[in-house]
Order: structure tokens, then C-alpha cells, then sequence
């Protein structure tokens, strides 16, 4: 349906000089003469509101900013938070002791292996296969591509 501008602002709920304002800012498809199209005009203005709420003014990021400063400091006092080196020392104690257990299993197995069922077994066959899926692990790999990675586990193996 094609309306004149008195109209269109009437149907958008906005006084005509601001709709004239905004169409001379942002104009939406090509009138013809001094009629628009609604449908046209509707979509035009439905994307400019929303617009103006995704775009993020210098101001508004300070104040989020401000925001997420408050909150790791409030996170902080209630002790929500903890330094990352204390996380990092623990985190690396518990992952040294888990791989030294996992390289003493190829002895405790073996072991346990001839122990109940009096078959032997090849220690360096499982310690083979442990050291590649630690090396998997190892946050070395993570600078390698697939390429170096698969030559890396054939040499172990």
C-alpha cells in the first residue's frame, strides 16, 4: 500500500519532521513521487531500531567494560576467584603425579600379568603405547601440524 509521508509517520507512531529527519539520514527504498511504499518503509525502519540497538557506542563499551571490572573485583573479594599461578602449580603437581603413575604401569602390569595368568609380557610394548598418549597430551603437540604429529607417534611406536 503506498502513503504519503503524513500517513506513513502516522502509522510508525512518530511526528512527520522526525520521519523526515530520519529519511533524509537513511533513506529507505525509492519513493515514487511523494507516496512510499509501506511494506518498504516498515522493513527500512525495523532494521534502523534495530540497528541502533546492536551498535555499540564508545560510551556504552566503557560502561560494560566498567561493568566486567566490577564484577571480577566483587567475584574477587568473595574469593570466587583464584590467581592463576596457584591454579598452574596445582594443576602441573597433579598432572606429574598422574604421569609417573601412568609410566610405572608397564612394570605393575606385567607383573600382575605373570602373577595370575604366568604370561609375559613385554614392558616396552606398554610403555610405548603410554608415551604416545602422553605425547598426545603434551601441550608440545599443540604447535605441530597433523603431518609432524602422525610422524612423531610412528617414531615412538
Amino acid at each position: 500500500m503506498k502513503v504519503n509521508k503524513k500517513t506513513l509517520a502516522q502509522i510508525l507512531g512518530v511526528t512527520e519532521r522526525s520521519l523526515t529527519q530520519w529519511l533524509k539520514e537513511d533513506p529507505p527504498l525509492p519513493r515514487q513521487g511523494t507516496e512510499y511504499e509501506t511494506k518498504d518503509v516498515i522493513n527500512w525502519y525495523t532494521r534502523r531500531e534495530v540497528n541502533k540497538v546492536m551498535v555499540e557506542t564508545p560510551k556504552d563499551r566503557l560502561d560494560r567494560i566498567k561493568g566486567d571490572r566490577e564484577e571480577l573485583a566483587l567475584m574477587k573479594d568473595l574469593e570466587m576467584l583464584a590467581p592463576l599461578d596457584m591454579i598452574s602449580a596445582a594443576w602441573n603437581t597433579r598432572v606429574t603425579a598422574c604421569r609417573q603413575d601412568l609410566l610405572g604401569l608397564p612394570l605393575t602390569l606385567a607383573t600382575e600379568i605373570k602373577a595370575r595368568y604366568g604370561v609375559d609380557v613385554d614392558e616396552n610394548i606398554l610403555l610405548n603405547k603410554i608415551e604416545t598418549c602422553l605425547l598426545k597430551l603434551s601441550a608440545s603437540m599443540d604447535n605441530l601440524d597433523d603431518e609432524d604429529e602422525e610422524e612423531k607417534i610412528e617414531d615412538i611406536e
